[in-house]
């Protein structure tokens, strides 16, 4: 089966300013086939990469004026770089506010300040920022770090990428607004009449001057041109690793006739196409309306380019009309190979009457659905012979939209549903979750260990016996239960940690405990020595956390599982299945130490999933040397508070028999990780011999077609039924670190290098000579899923 390629839209732009090499290389490294610089001209003729060759855009009033705020300076509406307030002498004032302008840009009065007016030294003193920080605000931390790229340095840096790694990753170029750029567009010029007098109206920019760059003259560079010319230059002209791309249409042509063959190249070609509906703008080539005008003749605009055309080529032609399978069969045999759609000439959306929370997070962000048709585009552009790669796959809720379900189509859905429509390509600002649902990849990587020392204390309470761990993305801190009973050990408790991950690594200081929470009955008042044995927790997109008692079965002291607030109250219980309880003599229910120690939420916080640690009473044995145990896994319906399913998941066995005389041994199921709304899970088990140590294991889980055992209250004796499936991803023992007793497991924020961190605990048991250890992972979530990082590094 054909693999589409990973196109790094911008770069890895989910995960970094677009267009910075940072970008870029960090794209290389999460799997893209080939990165995506977008390409605009300096004053001095230099190709750069950003979106536009407006480095800040500034907005218009009513009147096509610039827009200045009560301070006296122009209201930003969206920038990539810093130009608008780049003070580099220190002298309180932006250095760059003369080159504030007004221009018309493919037929629409925009302002700002545009690459034409710079020269690539003066660029070099810029730094990128984050394009959409309201969006990716992880982003805007990198604001000010990086510089902004020329293409020569784009294409060193992917030659530096195959040298130290050996990976042959592709450049897919865009040439941005060709028309303006070679014949349309000129320099700044406020001088409209041309008398060198700053007159009334002229001073577009309010500084009192009148503000000119190299005469108004005209901008007249052929980005195709430069960019063959910088290819060559480079020795980057193998067609395997470059496509060049473009909106318009004459461009491609004058690249296939004319630039190409006197440079000696044959490079492939791909028409991109905007929206099918609608006229002007994004639904139509700029470049065919500037050259149907009369009054552009004296420019340079010619109609013959479009010559042979199957169709009648004029004002009004739209994408549309090129996507036309008689067009598109032109277009393959005239000078393209393949075609860029956007996603919605594919799978069309409509517009929703107001925004839909569709991940329960409490923002509404979708404001799309799909209608459900799917158009023959895919189809029609391969039976012409050309290929096909959609554009842009973003993973953020706001870019989703709605399936009939209610729920949003997510970047890996929207990556298998294209690939099965025969899509040979993919643009996205996540290459590395791309990368992943088609290579099915699943990847950890240790990041280090960190320590508390054995009877660490906060103001008095001991630190220790932690059993689970919830991530907090409104706060960046972690609750960490600790699975005290009461008496000696204390009170049941949470405590509040901070882990500092902002190098990546996790290492002895990374780990600050900052507030101790007693739980307390729904009375307010503390639990009963031995009424509650915490283990695991989960925290609700509510703030909110759930919590589950393995209970006591040799005292007959039940499991439960409840809510309680972030003050440690309980709110309420959640109903617990009969079978499950203990019945006192061994013959039915959770047996003594190996309940509920599992807990976990999906993201959509509807299910609530928990596990036994081993089998139930009436379900069949404990694990042993030969064999695993049958535990259970518990779905609960957090509306209702009930079990709406549950699971059958085999333990491992023992790993190894005691070593000591009386010694004894165990193995089970500790924790368990949601990661999807779909039944994906991560799963611990831990197991353990009086002085063989512990070994650890963690699993992929996924529910898929396993069979719903909840109506059945014994299995023991019975045919078995089908269990969840589960695959080994690491077995902790390959790290050559000693392992504590491991039960917890959390996700955390997203690494600066794009992965989703993951962090494991270890429960101490309340001993006086064992440290509390937390193990550092980046995740390559499986299956390509989002990283769930909210509160990302990056």
């Amino acid at each position: 089966m054909h693999v589409p390629i990973v196109i790094a839209h911008r770069g890895a732009s989910g995960s970094r300013p677009e267009h910075t090499l940072e970008a870029y290389r960090l794209a290389a490294e999460l799997g893209a086939d080939f990165i995506e610089p977008d390409l605009v001209a300096t004053r001095d003729g230099i190709l750069i990469a950003r979106h536009e060759n407006l480095l800040a855009q500034a907005r218009l009033d009513a009147d096509g004026n610039i827009l200045f705020g009560v301070d006296g300076r122009p209201v930003i509406a969206q920038e990539t770089t810093d130009v608008a307030d780049f003070d580099g002498d220190g002298d309180g004032r932006p250095d760059f506010a003369d080159r504030l302008s007004v221009k018309v840009l493919d037929g629409d009065r925009v302002a700002g300040w545009f690459s034409e007016d710079f020269t690539l030294a003066e660029i070099k003193q810029l730094s990128a920022r984050e394009r959409i920080p309201d969006i990716r605000p992880d982003n805007a931390a990198f604001d000010g770090r990086f510089e902004i790229p020329t293409l020569e340095e784009i294409v060193r840096l992917v030659k530096q990428v195959e040298a130290e790694t050996g990976r042959k990753v592709g450049i897919y170029m865009e040439t941005k607004h060709p028309t303006y750029h070679a014949l349309e567009g000129t320099r700044q010029n406020e001088d409209r009449d041309g008398d060198g007098i700053l007159d009334l109206g002229e001073d577009a920019n309010r500084n009192g001057r009148l503000d000119v760059v190299d005469g108004g003259s005209p901008i007249g560079t052929d980005l195709g041109q430069s960019l063959v010319r910088t290819l060559a230059e480079q020795g980057f002209t193998d067609p395997s690793r470059v496509f060049i791309q473009s909106f318009e249409v004459a461009n491609l042509i004058d690249l296939q006739d004319r630039i190409m063959p006197a440079a000696g190249i044959d490079l492939p070609l791909v028409q991109l196409l905007g929206g099918l509906g609608g006229s002007g703008g994004f639904s139509a080539p700029y470049d065919i309306g500037f050259n149907a005008d009369p009054d552009n003749a004296a420019r340079g605009a010619d109609m013959s380019v479009y010559d042979g055309f199957p169709i009648a080529v004029g004002r009004q032609t739209g994408y549309a009309d090129l996507a036309a399978p008689e067009v598109l069969k032109h277009i393959a045999v005239r000078y393209a190979e393949g075609i860029g759609p956007w996603i919605d000439s594919i799978l069309p959306r409509e517009r929703l009457d107001r925004p839909v929370d569709a991940d329960g997070d409490g923002a509404a962000r979708v404001t799309s659905r799909l209608t459900g048709e799917i158009r023959p585009l895919i189809r029609d552009a391969h039976e012409a012979g050309l290929l096909v790669h959609p554009y842009t796959l973003r993973a953020e809720e706001n870019f989703l939209p709605l399936e009939r379900d209610g729920t949003a189509l997510t970047l890996p859905e929207q990556v298998r549903l294209l690939t099965g429509l025969g899509a040979d390509g993919f643009f996205t600002d996540h290459p590395g979750i791309a990368a992943r649902v088609l290579h099915g990849e699943t990847g950890l990587e240790f990041l280090g260990i960190a320590t508390l020392p054995a009877g660490f204390r906060v103001e008095g309470t001991e630190v220790g016996g932690l059993s689970g761990l919830a991530w907090n993305q409104a706060t960046g801190s972690y609750h960490a239960i600790s699975d005290s009973r009461g008496g000696e050990t204390g009170a049941p408790r949470f405590h509040t940690l901070d882990l500092d991950l902002s190098d990546g690594r996790l290492a002895d200081g990374d780990v600050a405990v900052t507030a101790t929470v007693t739980l307390t009955a729904p009375d307010g008042l503390p639990f009963p020595d031995g009424a509650a044995d915490p283990e695991g927790i989960a925290l609700s997109a509510g703030g909110t956390l759930f919590i589950a008692s393995e209970g006591d079965a040799a005292n007959r002291v039940p499991p439960f599982v409840a809510e309680f607030g972030l003050d440690g109250r309980q709110l309420r219980s959640l109903e617990v299945p009969r079978k499950f309880l203990p019945d006192g003599d061994g013959a039915q229910g959770v047996r003594n130490n190996l309940a509920f120690e599992s807990l976990t939420l999906t993201p959509d916080n509807r299910t609530l999933y928990s596990a036994t640690e081993n089998a139930l009473a009436q379900d069949g044995p404990q694990a042993g040397l030969d064999r695993g145990s049958p535990a259970r896994i518990l779905a609960f319906d957090t509306a209702s508070g009930r079990v709406k399913a549950e699971y059958l998941y085999l333990t491992e066995a023992i790993a190894a028999p005691p070593k000591t005389d009386g010694g004894f041994a165990l193995s089970g199921l500790v924790e368990l990780l949601a990661l999807d709304d779909h039944g994906t899970l991560l799963a611990l088990e831990r197991s353990f011999g009086t002085g063989a140590g512990h070994a650890i294991k963690l699993f992929e889980v996924r529910i898929g077609d396993a069979d719903d055992i909840s109506g059945i209250h014994g299995l023991a004796g019975r045919p078995a039924p089908g269990p969840v499936t589960k695959e080994l991803l690491l077995d902790l023992s390959k790290l050559d670190v000693p392992l504590g007793n491991v039960e917890g497991l959390a996700l955390g924020p997203v690494l600066p290098d794009g992965r989703q961190s993951l962090i494991l605990v270890s429960d101490n048991n309340f001993s006086q000579t064992r440290t509390t250890q937390f193990l550092g992972f980046a995740l390559d979530l499986p299956g390509g899923a989002a990283p769930m990082g909210a509160g990302s590094l990056e």
